[in-house]
């Protein structure tokens, strides 16, 4: 069975402390380098602080982004009442008059932060010099529109340094990530001259044993047939990579499967089921991988 070491530092981090348990536990008597359990502990804990501080820089980010749109939103706003409250004097289509608001060339509010910024300065300026063309009662003030001219500014360099810390934070942990894949393909490596391939112990290190097939795809179409004496027969097509096969049953409505068996063909015959119930019937198939998951339930009616 293969052993891909995956790069993702939330999977790589179990991934040492099985590795860890296994050098603990037989390091000595397999006679694998010495400090080699430490050397894991620590990158287990820089790993971990690593992957916490992206997390955190993560959220500051999203916290950041969220507060730049929200002072987006609140400058569009702010300009566009600003707008609605002077068309009827100033009329519904641009012309220069438009212009001492820093609505230029277009009625419309712009939705980018650039010339947001711009249009709140100069509507901002002409408000404060101009208080009647306003609205104190309203808060449409040249002052509130200097607020939210420098939360805009503000939030917009905060979001920028945020992105900036996450990418850093991004590229720290990525960078730790990549030496823990070195430190579990070296131990891998010397594990292989330590464990036969299909030694149980490769499991207690964290690793799939190399011997090992992968896992068997799970038995399709399979069907169950009630003889004489409620004797089922049930039969499936062959599954990939299965060894043998493993028989289950259990009445309907409880929640436990019970073992019946395993066959090496493609068949198996349930003997002297219970009589007068409604059964549910599931192969499974095994190798020296491991076990598949059950099949498609196939219900039964004895009588």
């Amino acid at each position: 069975m293969k052993n891909p070491i995956t790069n993702s530092p939330v999977k790589l981090v179990p991934q040492l402390g099985s590795a860890q348990t296994g050098v603990t536990k037989y390091g000595a008597t397999l006679g694998l380098p010495a400090g080699l359990g430490a050397m894991l502990s620590t990158h287990e804990s820089e790993l971990t602080a690593l992957h916490n501080t992206y997390q955190t820089a993560k959220t500051d980010a999203k916290n950041a982004t969220a507060a730049k749109n929200t002072a987006l939103k609140a400058g569009r706003t702010f300009g566009t009442l600003v707008r609605e409250m002077r068309k009827p004097i100033l009329g519904h289509k641009y012309s220069q008059f438009w212009d001492a608001f820093g609505i230029t060339g277009t009625m419309r509010i712009p939705h980018r932060i650039e010339p947001l910024v711009m249009m709140l300065g100069t509507m901002g300026s002409h408000l404060t010099a101009n208080p009647a063309f306003g609205s104190e009662d309203a808060g449409l003030t040249g002052a509130q529109a200097e607020v939210l001219k420098n939360n805009l500014t503000n939030s917009r360099a905060t979001a920028t340094d945020k992105k900036s810390a996450l990418q850093l934070a991004n590229i720290a942990r990525m960078t730790k990530a990549k030496e823990v894949q070195v430190a579990l393909r070296e131990l891998f490596s010397v594990l292989v001259f330590k464990l036969t391939p299909l030694d149980p112990r490769w499991l207690e290190f964290g690793f799939n044993k190399p011997g090992a097939l992968p896992v068997p795809e799970v038995p399709v179409n399979v069907t169950a047939l009630v003889l004489g004496g409620n004797n089922i027969s049930v039969k499936w097509p062959a599954a990939a990579r299965a060894q043998h096969y493993r028989a289950w049953m259990r009445l309907v409505g409880e929640p436990e499967w019970t073992s019946l068996g395993s066959s090496a063909d493609l068949a198996f015959l349930i003997e002297n089921a219970p009589s007068n119930a409604q059964l549910e019937v599931a192969i499974s198939a095994v190798n020296n991988g491991g076990e598949s998951a059950k099949s498609t339930i196939v219900t039964v009616v004895t009588v």
